[in-house]
């Protein structure tokens, strides 16, 4: 009855308050509803309804979000050239509420609260340590670094709504590769820059960071950069799927049930020496 009552009223990604009462049913406890309605966004936000927390209803990263956002900070503070960090500290600056709360994708990777700060930290460190350890591979770090942070900038834009998300039409016709492409020009434009062909490098990392065009790359990595931050967010990526499908398999032995995205099954079992 409750389902058929109050179905219209509400919208995929509200919080709604349920009240009624407990019975037993058949040996078993049933919820008859009495009243429902939608959470009001004062009442999730002014704390008016103490102790609601909508990590606690939604899958969110178990990463401290304070910590992950400090730590992406810092790294980001030690890009260099100049206009390069000040072009990643701004966007970082100017979209951090959004940035912060955002998955990274509508499903498969890091599809969670947080999801996308988690996934950008994973390869950004990654892609920091290897120009940190193999110094003789040539890599410009600065503008590694940058192209990790920003290379997913741009779905902030392709996404809405972290609760429940969802393609925006921007995200449906353009695409995260271009709308960040996009993004980084815009406030490039505002800056000076010793080499006019830094911000152009930095734009590519973005547009080709899918690695080729059947996987939707507008562009196949060109530069050292570029190709760096392309293996580490596919490393990222295929990790947390991984990891995912794991933790929700319940096939019996050391392998997973099928995994459908990488077509195969995963090893679970645990070792006696680790």
């Amino acid at each position: 009855d409750a389902t058929q009552r109050y179905a219209s009223q509400f919208e995929e990604g509200d919080f709604v308050f349920v009240q009624g009462r407990v019975e037993t049913y058949r040996n078993a406890l049933q919820l008859v509803v009495e009243s429902l309605r939608r959470l009001t966004q004062e009442e999730q936000d002014g704390g008016k309804l103490p102790g609601f927390d909508a990590t606690l209803l939604v899958p969110t990263s178990e990463h401290d979000l304070d910590d992950m956002w400090a730590r992406l900070l810092a790294l980001t503070a030690t890009i260099e050239p100049e206009p390069l960090r000040a072009l990643t500290e701004t966007l970082l600056r100017d979209h951090a509420e959004a940035f912060r709360e955002a998955p990274a994708a509508v499903s498969n990777h890091h599809a969670y609260i947080g999801g996308l700060l988690e996934h950008t930290l994973e390869v950004a460190q990654g892609v920091a340590r290897f120009a940190d350890e193999e110094p003789s591979l040539g890599l410009r770090r600065g503008l590694a670094v940058s192209g990790a942070v920003l290379h997913d900038i741009g779905k902030l834009l392709e996404l809405e709504n972290p609760i429940a998300p969802r393609y925006s039409l921007e995200g449906q016709l353009i695409g995260h590769l271009l709308l960040g492409r996009d993004m980084v020009r815009q406030v490039a434009a505002s800056l000076t820059w010793p080499d006019p062909r830094t911000p152009l490098l930095l734009e590519h990392i973005l547009i080709s960071h899918h690695g080729e065009l059947e996987y939707a790359a507008a562009m196949v990595p060109k530069s050292p950069e570029a190709v760096a931050v392309y293996h580490f967010d596919n490393l990222s990526a295929k990790l947390n799927m991984i990891k995912t499908h794991i933790a929700s398999d319940a096939e019996e032995g050391d392998f997973t049930d099928w995994e459908r995205n990488m077509e195969r099954r995963f090893f679970k079992g645990t070792l006696t020496d680790a």
